[in-house]
C-alpha cells in the first residue's frame, strides 16, 4: 500500500472505487475500511505522507548528484562524438583520426567565416559529412545541417567543461509517453545559478573554441 499510495492522484480514486464496493485496505499497522469516515480519514493521510516521503527521496538524490557535480566526481555520459573516457575515467579524444580532424575543421571554419550556415555550406559543398551516434551508440556519418552544426560549436564540453543542471523533466510528456525536458530558468542575481560546471583537464578542442570577439575602445573624454 506504501508504494502504491506515493501518487495521491492514483491513490484517491482507488479509496472512492474501495469503498463503493465495500474492499477493505490493509497494511502492515492494520486493516482499513475505506468506506467509513475515520478509514478514508487515515489512509488519506497515509497516501499524504507517502507522496511526500517520495518528493523527499527524489530531492535527497538530486542534492547528491548537485553536491557531486561541484566537486567534479560525477562522471557524465558523453553524448557529444569525439570525446570519450579512457580506463581511468578521463575524458581523451577520439582514437578515430577522421572524427578528430572533421571536428577541427568545424571550429576553425567557425572562427574563419564566423556563421553556422557558412560552415554547413562549405562542409557541404566539399561532400564532408559530420560523425554523430545513434542511439545505439554506434559513430555514423550524416550530412551536415545548421542544426548539427550548432550543437558542436555550443557544446560545452568542446570548450574543457561539462555542466550538469541545465534542464528539468517538465510536467508534460513528450509524444512517446517519456517526460520532456526544458531549460532551466535563469537565476536571479541574488542566488546562485543552476548550473553546475567542472573543469575537465586538456579536452581536445579547447584551442579551437571560438575567442570572444575584441570589444571597441573609446578614449576618456
Amino acid at each position: 500500500m506504501t508504494r502504491l499510495a506515493r501518487n495521491c492522484s492514483d491513490w484517491d480514486p482507488l479509496l472512492d472505487i474501495c469503498g463503493l464496493r465495500g474492499c477493505l485496505i490493509a497494511d502492515r499497522d492494520g486493516v482499513y475500511d475505506p468506506g467509513s469516515a475515520n478509514g478514508r480519514l487515515l489512509l488519506g493521510l497515509k497516501g499524504t505522507i507517502s507522496e511526500l516521503e517520495l518528493h523527499t527521496i527524489r530531492s535527497r538524490l538530486t542534492a547528491g548528484l548537485l553536491a557531486k557535480a561541484e566537486r567534479g566526481e560525477l562522471a557524465l555520459m558523453l553524448p557529444v562524438v569525439g570525446l570519450t573516457r579512457d580506463p581511468s575515467g578521463v575524458v581523451v579524444k577520439d582514437p578515430d583520426l577522421a572524427v578528430q580532424e572533421r571536428l577541427e575543421l568545424v571550429f576553425q571554419t567557425f572562427l574563419k567565416f564566423r556563421t553556422v550556415a557558412k560552415v554547413m555550406r562549405v562542409l557541404n559543398d566539399r561532400s564532408l559529412a559530420l560523425p554523430r551516434r545513434d542511439r545505439h551508440g554506434e559513430l555514423r556519418w550524416a550530412r551536415a545541417t545548421v542544426s548539427a552544426v550548432a550543437a558542436i560549436l555550443k557544446n560545452p564540453a568542446y570548450a574543457g567543461a561539462i555542466v550538469y543542471g541545465r534542464t528539468k523533466p517538465s510536467a508534460t510528456a513528450c509524444e512517446g509517453g517519456s517526460p520532456a525536458k526544458v531549460a532551466r530558468p535563469e537565476a536571479p542575481p541574488d542566488r546562485p545559478s543552476a548550473d553546475r560546471s567542472l573543469s575537465v583537464p586538456k579536452l581536445p578542442f579547447r584551442n579551437q573554441c571560438c575567442p570572444r570577439p575584441p570589444q571597441p575602445h573609446h578614449p576618456p573624454p
